[in-house]
């Protein structure tokens, strides 16, 4: 089951967006509960954990930006989806870790569009696997998937994960060694990034569906750019 929230200030729009959720679950088998607020302040009130939140940005009380901002102080992992009508708006999400927007007016391409990258990012999610790593003389496990990235910060390992950060001591090459068949690249001779979380790159910037940005080493910008599409094709349907 897949909890989805749908929030905007508008009945008709949450209305449309809510019938064609439903239906794109029923063409592809797969089972939604859908809840319609119409502001923000309803869905703080809830406080429902949702899989996926589509959350309007104008809203006359709380508008889009401060619900998620709230969200986040208590759920990492809901994938937040804006609604909105100006672009412009796009800055302030990476603060939020927004996955996507989806611009007014939209249509019914445009709303299987975006469901298919996030139910697609979903089921890839699910599917992690456990890594063992020493800390303070403690063994302690973690998904895959939860781990965002390791990077060497003077003579230890900063290890940034959904339930935050983690610094112990260890040898970088040694961490890769232990996460290398687990889609785990070098970004950088003292990044190692976790490509399930790779959003998008501009320049020499690679952006996290976290909203944090990581270096790309020009030496390896070429190597890492392949790896990336590699693995985006291999597990992820090109829209």
């Amino acid at each position: 089951m897949i909890r989805i929230g749908i929030c905007d200030d508008n009945a008709l729009i949450a209305e449309k967006l809510e019938a064609l959720i439903i239906r794109y679950g029923e063409e592809h088998n797969i089972d939604v509960e859908t809840y319609v607020y119409h502001d923000g302040s309803e869905v703080l009130e809830d406080r429902i954990q949702f899989d996926i939140l589509f959350l309007d940005v104008e809203m006359p009380e709380t508008d889009g930006i401060d619900t998620a901002k709230q969200i986040r102080k208590w759920d990492a992992r809901v994938k937040i989806i804006f609604i909105t009508s100006y672009t412009h708006y796009m800055r302030n999400a990476f603060a939020v870790h927004a996955f996507e927007y989806l611009v007014k007016p939209f249509n019914t391409a445009k709303v299987n569009m975006v469901l298919t990258e996030v139910f697609d990012f979903i089921e890839k999610e699910n599917k992690s696997h456990d890594i063992s790593l020493m800390m303070g003389g403690e063994l302690k496990v973690f998904a895959s998937n939860d781990i965002y990235y390791f990077e060497r910060v003077r003579r230890k390992i900063k290890m940034s994960t959904t339930q935050g950060d983690f610094e112990f001591n260890g040898v970088l090459s040694e961490i890769m060694e232990k996460v290398k068949d687990f889609d785990f690249e070098y970004c950088h001779k003292s990044v190692i990034v976790n490509l399930f979380h790779c959003k998008r790159i501009a320049g020499a910037d690679l952006y996290l569906d976290n909203g944090e940005t990581l270096p790309i080493a020009q030496k390896r910008a070429v190597e890492f750019k392949a790896r990336l599409f590699d693995y985006i094709e291999e597990n992820f349907k090109l829209l």
